[in-house]
């Protein structure tokens, strides 16, 4: 998935202090599920996965 020429890593809750708030761009609910669906990997500390209801 790519934001503005450069590919996310991972997803992260808009919380998350370990997204690196300076390169964080934010995206909706709809986006942030489509992109765990495509497998890009969830914060492991933030658990973006749990709080969108995808365990």
């Amino acid at each position: 998935m790519s934001r503005g020429g450069r590919h996310a890593v991972a997803v992260h809750t808009g919380d998350c202090t370990h997204g690196g708030a300076s390169r964080a761009k934010p995206i909706s609910r709809e986006q942030a599920l489509a992109a765990l669906a495509a497998h890009l990997e969830p914060c492991t500390i933030c658990r973006p996965d749990r709080d969108l209801g995808m365990l």
